[in-house]
């Protein structure tokens, strides 16, 4: 059967190798080595089948001459690692007679190398083994009627490499057509087939025949027998996820049927959830006028808790100095005798603190006088932690006044919808919509609104509801008329706080 071989490699000096030597064993031929002296006898070859060198319309007809060729390429290069050649090796299908395979070549090698100027010595082995092959030898440098010119750095770009790679699958899927065979140049991993490639027995194949067990055959049995067990498991979880697929659809059904009853509970339940936060309508307003109050009183004692900080702040200053007066006398005191000029700075520096603190203690007593601070407030840390929690009241009412006003979610939805996710539960929004009617209260227009929104939504539920609904339109219009009535006597003033 047909296999897909396709390897390049590049002749290069620093490798030890020459063109010449590389022309003269593809070939089975006997070629001198001009640059050397070296001899390179290879006819004692017996696969070789056929050879031929293809040359560009514009190179000299002398280069058919093998030796004059390789030896001419040698000569042009100059450096020590030079790369002199390069050489392609592909697998010719079996399928395929002797005739067919060398016209296969000359096609290839016409279209891909011929005409864009390079030189190929073409030369196929076949020992009749089952692996006839190819050797495609190439010139690197452009040729014209002069001879060779300079190296054409983009035939060796990557790019071209996999150009070539999948011209000759082409080329031979299109002589395999008749036989219903074809090769794919792309990996295993390209063509999206889970499984690991076997590597080219090449040499190899023969000792195989034979018996004889080699590395690369060791590798791709191992590689064969881990596929098999890979394609079995493959097929094992495959049938597992398929019956997973049947159950997942079967547990959909099931919540779908949970769900529709679960929807039939909330519809008989709305209507008295509504009646509760009409209710709450004028608790809520309440609440709200004697937060504001709240907040006044708060603001007012604000002013006092700050004259308790500065109070406490200048006698503190008061003390320091005090105390940094009586370190200097004490420091005076156990002063040598004839330590003069430290005696006169510690002299001038009591001068200016004792100034200083009667500055002090005239300010303090001429700003606050006889005032009396507050018992738990005796100190100055006190009266700032007092302050700050008037703020922080002062802040946490507000807030609640404004999310109110706004119709925002309080915390304890929040904390309600928090746990839910955290349970990997997905709160319906009809129970969320109870779960708001239960805490916030909003004016009787945004309750009618609601519950228009809520009935416009069961009024697509099946007919087995539709006697529910109808009794809900009734109680719906009932709340608006007494909600109505209930507030129409209230003062312009009142109404308007009211539906803030």
């Amino acid at each position: 059967m047909a296999i897909m071989h396709f390897r390049i490699k590049m002749v290069k000096r620093s490798d030890g190798r020459s063109s010449v030597a590389a022309a003269a064993y593809r070939a089975g031929e006997k070629i001198k080595n001009h640059r050397d002296g070296v001899t390179h006898n290879y006819r004692q070859r017996k696969d070789v089948v056929a050879k031929q060198i293809f040359l560009p319309t514009d190179a000299p007809r002398d280069y058919q001459d093998r030796t004059l060729l390789w030896n001419t390429i040698e000569s042009v290069e100059k450096r020590c690692d030079s790369q002199t050649a390069r050489e392609i090796e592909v697998a010719l299908p079996v399928e395929l007679n002797r005739k067919e395979q060398l016209q296969l070549l000359e096609d290839y090698v016409q279209h891909n190398f011929v005409n864009l100027g390079m030189v190929a010595d073409v030369c196929v082995h076949d020992k009749q083994d089952g692996n006839p092959h190819a050797h495609i030898l190439l010139t690197t440098r452009t040729v014209t009627e002069d001879g060779f010119g300079k190296k054409n750095r983009q035939w060796g770009e990557k790019d071209r490499v996999f150009e070539w790679r999948e011209s000759w699958a082409d080329f031979c899927n299109l002589y395999l057509q008749e036989y219903g065979v074809a090769i794919d140049h792309r990996s295993y991993k390209e063509q999206g087939i889970d499984k690991l490639p076997t590597v080219h027995l090449g040499a190899a194949h023969k000792m195989e025949k034979r018996g004889i067990w080699t590395e690369k055959g060791d590798y791709n049995r191992e590689v064969m027998a881990y596929n098999a067990h890979f394609t079995e498991a493959k097929e094992e979880i495959e049938g597992t996820l398929s019956s997973l697929d049947q159950e997942i659809k079967s547990y959909k059904e099931e919540l779908a049927a949970l769900q529709q009853e679960e929807e039939r509970i909330i519809a008989d339940t709305v209507l008295s959830v509504m009646k509760k936060c009409a209710a709450n309508i004028q608790e809520t307003a309440e609440w709200i006028v004697g937060a504001n109050k709240q907040i006044k009183g708060l603001e007012r004692e604000l002013p006092d808790v700050q004259k308790h900080i500065d109070y406490h702040e200048s006698l503190d200053q008061i003390q320091r100095l005090r105390y940094e007066i009586r370190d200097l006398l004490h420091e005076k005191k156990y002063l040598g005798k004839f330590d003069f000029k430290r005696r006169s700075d510690i002299k001038q520096q009591i001068q200016e603190k004792e100034k200083s603190l009667k500055s002090s203690e005239s300010k303090h007593q001429k700003r606050f006088g006889n005032f009396a601070p507050k018992p738990f407030m005796e100190n100055e840390r006190m009266a700032r932690n007092e302050q700050q929690d008037k703020i922080r009241q002062i802040q946490r009412l507000t807030s609640a006044i404004n999310r109110y006003k706004n119709k925002e979610i309080p915390a304890r939805i929040d904390h309600w919808i928090f746990s839910m996710a955290k349970a990997e539960k997905t709160p319906y929004f009809d129970h969320i919509l109870e779960k708001i009617n239960q805490y916030v209260v909003t004016t009787p227009a945004d309750q009618q609104h609601i519950l228009e929104k809520m009935l416009q939504r069961f009024n697509e539920t099946p007919e087995e509801q539709k006697e529910a609904l109808i009794h809900a339109e009734e109680e719906r219009q009932k709340i608006a008329e007494a909600c109505e009535m209930k507030y129409q006597d209230h003062s312009t003033n009142r109404r308007y706080k009211l539906e803030r």
